[in-house]
Parts: structure tokens; C-alpha cells; sequence
């Protein structure tokens, strides 16, 4: 172990061991007058390597009475005799340890303890024994054995400080741990002076240091900001104020180490949450377009602000630099000033009033808020205003409105379909039957529309949509009738005559013969049958004997020449795969949601094209969310352009975007969205429902851990509430509404 002189640096001091000796016996009359017996039996043991042989057994019977004397020193003996004669004037524990404390450092330095400490050890041999667990044998063994044994759990505490003092703030609870699990074990043999020193390593790596180290782990921010100043205050004051400790070699090799290793970590930490307190608020998109000749009237308009920092923003403010500017600018919403969480988004609106006109307005904004320390913070930004487009016809707009939620008939308005539209005009010419299917709401009535519009267009074509609005009442020989007649109307006046409804009878069969005639009169003409929603169809149709007839029947007609487009939803797909056999000249398309960008884009923007200027990114933001869904994004844009008509604005950017977002989500009903846990391929009833209730569940789960989940075993948590809370509503249907 290091004496004092060497753990202070001193040792250069002196250049004669004559001077060395002169400036330790002033440290030691100091430390005796201040009534430091500690320091002053350490500046004792620093004497040890300049010392000659004869000076060693004062040094050391001083060392042995100082070390022993923590309150008073009732006798300084120059003598091992001298001291054994007062044994009674010590308590026996601590003068074992003194003892042993002194033939530690005696031996360290190579000296012999002949006879100096034989007759002391023989007489404290008991707590010699008791205190350092050693077995009695000879004296000058047991206390060789001590001082053995006390070296090596010093030794084990100063490299657990070492490996401590090496650890980062994620890194270094572990390292306290057994910091503190060493201290107290050398505690148990420590000199009477030193058991407080090691009792502040218990205060530096106590539990708010182990708290403040899984806060630290945890990147849990205002945990850590809460702990910081009571660490570092507690580590700056052992290091400041040592006081009489900083003559103790054991407190610089330990607690000093210790605290300005804590407060290293807290530094680092505070670097860290100083980067983790600190936000950046900024506008999402800063450039907008206004009709910036309305003078004197208010205009509002939305945008997005941005916190793209680690930290919290509290009571945020804008304060706009409007000198010299001709407009007045505040925010409308919110009204107050409010907080904006870490990666978070708050919608601005702001109202503006223009006094003079001018092409081009550049604003300059400081966003003030106050971060989690109660540090203020500013951000500077700007907001650009340009003057928008030409206010277009409205009223036509409005009359003929360019998105529409409904079917669309005419393909310039069909984007994105091109490729499977001339797929189907191909079926229908070269007649080929085909199942037409997809999930809800993506499209396929107005693909089918578009078809039936198309091929109107020939005068070799006659094409009947029949709707499931029509049909589903009807069973196969209605069906069939209403086939005949539907298409005797289409090609005009024959010579063939429609049988009655009661004739068809029950089946199809009876429109096997009808369709014969009309090939015979027309046998240029191309048939086209278009049953929209078939999978609506009762499941009797296409299920057990009577759905194979009705199969058959479809299948001759289809080789006699009428063509077949049967559009419907997932269950279709089973249908066919179901009659397969029978309808093995029959194919079957899956219609998904649009695949090209551009047709995407087209979607969006072309309606309004020369009305209404969209900003880029938003029409980026429409297609994306959207997932190129033709029906969500109409939907959307039929939105965007109520709130542009509404306030006469041509110009849409990217906040007003997440206004409708917002507007959607609250006020669309569930039939929207039904078909995403209602539409499966199961055909029996009873089992669709049972797996519709299972995808309803499962969504619900994803949508309450936040619309992602890592694994399967995350949706477990949540499902085990929401099916709580449904039978306590005492219904099946109770587990979805209550949710």
C-alpha cells in the first residue's frame, strides 16, 4: 500500500532523505496538534523507507498508538515494552487492529518484525483471531497471517474501485455494487478513524446512485435531471471539504476516487440530457400560398409544428418579427401556450391580415418554450408567403365535384387500371368467363363500370350489369329470366320470344335454349353478363347439390357464347377455387390497390388540375397513407376539397392535410372499415362470423399497442382486456364496443 507521502505526490519534495524525514515530522506535529492520530500515524509510516534500522521500533510503537487511539492520545511510547506496559489505557479490538495495521506496512517496506511486536501479538492474539479470522499459532505468524489477510481485501476493494472508475453511466451500477460489497468487508478490519471513511463509500453509491444509474440505462430524461444535482453536490462536497481525511491514504484511494468518478458520470449524464432536454421546434413545411390581394380581411390558415429534438418543449410561444411588414399575424389555435412532447406534432392556425399588397411575404419567427430543467429555449424560423392561384369556378366545381366516392363509369377518371381494364376487354372479346375479386372498397365496381361502359361502345357488344340489389331476392330461374330479358332488350327486336317467368321454372336450364336462339339470330355478337357483389349471392348457389347445378348450368352457357364477369370480395376467390373443375376455361383476376406512384399522383391531382395546386410533398403524403387505395384517397382529396372550397383556397399544403387526417378519424363511421376484419374467404356462414370476430380482435390489439407490434406475444396483454371487458358487458358484441 502507498504511504501518504507517495499518494500525495510528494516525493520530490526532498532531495536528501535528511530533509524528506524534516518535512514528514512537521506534517506530523500538525496532524497531532489538529488531533488527526490518523494522519499523523500515515506521515508516521511515510518515514518507514528513508528510516535507519534503529528508528524502526519508535516509528512503529508511535503508528501503533496513534492508529489506536481515535479519540485522545493518552501515550506515545518509544518502545515495545513502553507500550505493552500500557495496554489496559486501549481498547483490546482496536489496538489488534493498530497492530495489525502497522506490521502491514512494516512488512511492506522489507523490514522484519523480530521481536518488536511479539509480545503485543502474543497478548492480542484473541481479537486478533476473532477480528481477522486467522487461526492462533505463533506471534509473529498470527500477526504476519493478519496482515496477509488485511492486504488482500484492500487489495480486492481498490481494484473493484478501479474496474468502477473505468464504467460509464449506463455501465456503472454493477461496479458500485461491488464497490460497496468490498468496502464493507474491509470495514469489519479497518482502523477505528478509517470505518467512516468507508462508510461514505455507502453514501456515494448508495441507492440514488443506483437509482440515478437505471434511470441512466432506462433513458428515462426527468429521472435523471431529478437526481443530478444531489449527486454531484453530495461528490463535490467530499472532494472539497476533506477535511482531515485528506491525510488518510485509504480516503484518497478510495473515497476521493470514487466521488470524482461520480461526478464524471453525472457530467457525462448531464451532457447527455442536455441533448435529451433540448427540443428543436420547427415549421413542417414554412412556405404556404394565400390570396394575398384580400386586404383588410382576416384569413386563417393551418400548418404543423415540428418537435424534432429529444426534449420536452414547455409552454411554448411564437413571437413573429413583423417590423416593416404590412400584416398582422397571431395564432388562433392554440390559444394558449402549450407542450409538445419529444418527436411530437401540434397543428397551428394562424389568422393573418394583409394592410397593402405585396407579392411575396417573409416572416421571421422565434418559437420560445422552456425545457425540462427550466432552461429557456429558442428556435428561429420564418414563414413564407406567396400569393396562390387565381380563385377558379367554384360554383361548377361544386356542381360537378372532381373526387366522388362513388363508382366511377368513365375511364378517363380511372386511374391506375389500365392494365387489368384491357386484360378484361380482352376476356369479354375473346370470351373468356371471369372472376373478378378483391377486398371492399378497392375499386372493382368502378373497373366493372368502366368495362360495361367501354364495351357499350361496340355495336357487336351487348353487356348487362346486374346489381346483388337486384338479385338477391331472386333464386335461379328468376335470375335466369331476368338474363333472357335483359339482354332481348339490349339487342332490339328478334324474332324469338321470351319464355315466362314461370316457364324458367327453379334453374338456369331453361336459358340454355333461349341463349341458343339468340346466338343463332345474333352470331356476331358478343354476350356479356356483369353480376356485381356475386359472393352476396345466397351461399345456396354455389354450395352442396344444388350449387353444382347451378355451376353446370353457368358452364354451358359459357360455351354456347355468354361471357361471365363475376365481381365480388375475398370469398370469391374460395368460390372459384371451390368449382374449379367445372369451370376449369373460367379465370379468375385479383384486383389490389393501385401499384404505380404516378397513377397514384394522377389520381390526386388530376382532378383538380389548373383549380387547385397541391403542395408535392402532400400529394406524397395522400398516395402514402393511403397505401394507393382509390377509394381512401378519393375519400381524402373529396375532404381536402370541401376545406379549399369552404375557404377559397387553391393552395393545399401539408398541414391542411393533417387537418382532414384528424377530421376523418373522428367522424368516419365503421362502415369504412368494416370489410377489414368482416371480408375472409371462409364460405360457411357460421364460421365466417366466428373468424371476422377473431380479425375484429386481433386489430383491435394492434390498434392499442399503436398500430405495430415486435412479436405475436405482444397482442396478448391487450387481448386479455379487451375480452374482459367485453363479457363484462355481458355479449360478444360487448368486446368490440367497449373498446
Amino acid at each position: 500500500m502507498k504511504t501518504i507521502l507517495q499518494v500525495l505526490d510528494m516525493t520530490h519534495m526532498a532531495d536528501e532523505p535528511t530533509e524528506m524525514m524534516e518535512l514528514i515530522d512537521d506534517e506530523i506535529v500538525r496532524c497531532t496538534n489538529a488531533g488527526d492520530l490518523l494522519g499523523a500515524g500515515e506521515w508516521l509510516a511515510s518515514k518507514l523507507p528513508y528510516a535507519d534500522e534503529d528508528e524502526f521500533e519508535d516509528i512503529f510503537c508511535k503508528m501503533v498508538a496513534m492508529w489506536a487511539s481515535p479519540l485522545e492520545l493518552k501515550v506515545l511510547p518509544s518502545y515495545a515494552p513502553e507500550l505493552a506496559l500500557k495496554l489496559d489505557e486501549f481498547v483490546p479490538e482496536e489496538l489488534a487492529v493498530s497492530l495489525v495495521a502497522s506490521t502491514w506496512r512494516l512488512l511492506h517496506f522489507g523490514h522484519s518484525l523480530q521481536s518488536v511486536a511479539t509480545d503485543l501479538t502474543f497478548r492480542l492474539s484473541e481479537p486478533i483471531s476473532q477480528i481477522f479470522g486467522v487461526e492462533t499459532r505463533r506471534p509473529g505468524d498470527l500477526c504476519k497471517a493478519a496482515a496477509a489477510k488485511l492486504e488482500v481485501v484492500t487489495g480486492e476493494l481498490l481494484s473493484a474501485i478501479d474496474a468502477f472508475i473505468g464504467t460509464k453511466c449506463v455501465t456503472a451500477k454493477i461496479a458500485s455494487i461491488e464497490v460497496v460489497k468490498k468496502s464493507h468487508q474491509l470495514k469489519r478490519l479497518a482502523l477505528a478513524e478509517e470505518r467512516p471513511i468507508l462508510s461514505e463509500i455507502d453514501v456515494l453509491l448508495g441507492p440514488t446512485f443506483r437509482k440515478f444509474c437505471e434511470s441512466c440505462e432506462r433513458h428515462e430524461t426527468k429521472r435523471i435531471i431529478r437526481r443530478i444535482p444531489d449527486l454531484k453536490e453530495q461528490a463535490q462536497r467530499c472532494i472539497s471539504l476533506p477535511g482531515h481525511r485528506s491525510n488518510s491514504t485509504l480516503w484518497n484511494l478510495t473515497v476521493a476516487q470514487i466521488a470524482r468518478h461520480v461526478v464524471q458520470l453525472v457530467d457525462e449524464a448531464s451532457r447527455k440530457t442536455e441533448a435529451a432536454i433540448t427540443p428543436s421546434l420547427k415549421l413542417a413545411t414554412n412556405e404556404f400560398k394565400l390570396d394575398l390581394s384580400r386586404l383588410n380581411r382576416e384569413i386563417t390558415f393551418s400548418c404543423r409544428l415540428v418537435n424534432s429534438g429529444e426534449g420536452h418543449a414547455l409552454k411554448v410561444t411564437v413571437e413573429p418579427d413583423l417590423a416593416g411588414l404590412p400584416i398582422e399575424l397571431k395564432i388562433l389555435e392554440p390559444k394558449a401556450a402549450f407542450d409538445m412532447a419529444t418527436e411530437s406534432e401540434q397543428i397551428l392556425t394562424f389568422a393573418v391580415i394583409f394592410r397593402s399588397h405585396a407579392p411575396l411575404l417573409d416572416i421571421p419567427l422565434e418559437w420560445k418554450c422552456t425545457t425540462l430543467t427550466g432552461r429557456g429555449h429558442v428556435d428561429a424560423d420564418s414563414i413564407m408567403i406567396h400569393q396562390q392561384r387565381v380563385q377558379p369556378d367554384w360554383d361548377s366545381l361544386m356542381q360537378d365535384p372532381p373526387y366522388s366516392i362513388n363508382p366511377i363509369k368513365n375511364r378517363e377518371n380511372l386511374f391506375g387500371r389500365d392494365t387489368v381494364l384491357k386484360k378484361l376487354l380482352l376476356h369479354a372479346y375473346g370470351g373468356t368467363s371471369t372472376f373478378l375479386w378483391g377486398q371492399k372498397r378497392v375499386g372493382k365496381t368502378s373497373v366493372l363500370q368502366v368495362l360495361a361502359s367501354e364495351l357499350e361502345k361496340k355495336e357487336t357488344s351487348a353487356c348487362v350489369v346486374l346489381r346483388m340489389g337486384e338479385l338477391a331476392a331472386l333464386h335461379e330461374g328468376q335470375i335466369a329470366y331476368t338474363i333472357a330479358e335483359r339482354l332481348h332488350q339490349k339487342i332490339g327486336k328478334l324474332d324469338i320470344n321470351i319464355p315466362t317467368e314461370q316457364e324458367f321454372g327453379a334453374g338456369l336450364s331453361k336459358l340454355i335454349p333461349f341463349f341458343e336462339n339468340m346466338v343463332h339470330e345474333c352470331p356476331d355478337a358478343k354476350f356479356i353478363v356483369i353480376i356485381d357483389e356475386f359472393d352476396d349471392i345466397d351461399p345456396a348457389f354455389y354450395t352442396g347439390q344444388r350449387g353444382k347445378l347451378f355451376v353446370k348450368a353457368l358452364r354451358s352457357l359459357s360455351e354456347i357464347g355468354l361471357t361471365f364477369f363475376f365481381v365480388g370480395s375475398e370469398r370469391m376467390g374460395s368460390i372459384y377455387t371451390k368449382h374449379a373443375v367445372d369451370l376449369n376455361k373460367w379465370v379468375d383476376v385479383y384486383l389490389d390497390c393501385i401499384e404505380s406512384i404516378e397513377d397514384c399522383k394522377d389520381l390526386v391531382v388530376h382532378p383538380v388540375v389548373g383549380a387547385i395546386e397541391y403542395q408535392p410533398e402532400c400529394v406524397d403524403f395522400v398516395v402514402d397513407y393511403c397505401r394507393g387505395n382509390p377509394f381512401y384517397m378519393h375519400l381524402f382529396c373529396s375532404e381536402v376539397f370541401k376545406r379549399s372550397w369552404q375557404d377559397q383556397r387553391t393552395y393545399v399544403s401539408e398541414s391542411d392535410l393533417h387537418g382532414v387526417r384528424q377530421s376523418l378519424i373522428r367522424f368516419l363511421g365503421e362502415t369504412n372499415f368494416s370489410h377489414f376484419w368482416d371480408d375472409n374467404p371462409i364460405i360457411d356462414e357460421p364460421e365466417k362470423a366466428e373468424k371476422a370476430a377473431e380479425n375484429c380482435l386481433v386489430l383491435s390489439c394492434i390498434s392499442a399497442l399503436g398500430g405495430s407490434f415486435e412479436s405475436v406475444d405482444d397482442i396478448y396483454f391487450p387481448r386479455r382486456i379487451i375480452l374482459a371487458l367485453g363479457f363484462q358487458s355481458g355479449s360478444r358484441a360487448g368486446i368490440l364496443a367497449v373498446w
